[in-house]
């Protein structure tokens, strides 16, 4: 499966210029503690909420904090199994999808990649592990 599968444009990304109080919001109203950051189209890096815990002022923007935004996405034409990886390898969430011209499509979120994972595993269906020892 592609990842553009499980793409979804929610929760929207925060604006470059949002002040941290802005994002602060987003986050509790989004009930995730990271979100995508753009500038128009072109995906910025993604916020967490530590970094604007951490910014000097809150009452300013994101740009203007010179915060250094971790810039991990992948491509809307990448496998489901990409997503799982970066998801992993980051610690996003909500995982920024960009374009074959890196702009910003849209996100995939935990709750949206679980379901593909659980169906991989068979999690729904009855049966049973058997563990073998050989000597």
């Amino acid at each position: 499966m592609l990842t553009k599968t499980f793409l979804t444009t929610l929760p929207e990304p925060v604006k470059y210029s949002d002040t941290g109080a802005d994002i602060l919001y987003h986050l509790d109203e989004n009930r995730v503690a990271d979100l995508p950051v753009v500038e128009g189209d072109e995906l910025i890096g993604s916020v967490r909420d530590s970094d604007v815990y951490s910014m000097s002022d809150p009452d300013q923007s994101l740009k203007s904090q010179k915060i250094t935004l971790p810039r991990d996405f992948v491509c809307e034409y990448q496998h489901a199994f990409d997503v799982v990886k970066s998801m992993v390898s980051s610690g996003l969430a909500v995982l920024p999808v960009v374009n074959e011209h890196e702009k910003y499509c849209g996100c995939i979120t935990v709750q949206r990649i679980l379901p593909f994972l659980a169906g991989l595993m068979s999690v729904h269906e009855p049966g049973a592990i058997i563990v073998l020892q050989i000597s």
